[in-house]
């Protein structure tokens, strides 16, 4: 028998990220440390997510918005660092 249903055995062409937001963030990161400048723009952020050139804005409405993340993540990772330190001295210090 032919099967006429083609759509089944066919690839799904769609694709869905996941966590798009993180994955955007982590790019404009690894962006930011391997230049040292802040004038990347959202499509080169996406290029480097391996995502569409609109991607960026289903979460972000500006570039402005993204270093805003970018500038807590930067945060988040200063304050593990920190408390990773302090435990670390609290423990030498009894």
């Amino acid at each position: 028998m032919l099967r006429t249903d083609l759509s089944v055995t066919r690839k799904r062409k769609s694709y869905h990220h996941g966590d798009l937001r993180r994955a955007l963030v982590n790019a404009a990161v690894s962006l930011l440390t391997k230049t040292q400048r802040w004038d990347f723009s959202l499509r080169e952020v996406a290029r480097c997510a391996g995502v569409s050139h609109n991607a960026p804005y289903s979460h972000f409405a500006s570039k402005r918005e993204l270093l805003a993340a970018v500038a807590a993540k930067g945060y988040e990772i200063l304050r593990a660092r920190v408390l990773t330190h302090c435990s670390a001295w609290k423990d030498k210090t009894g």
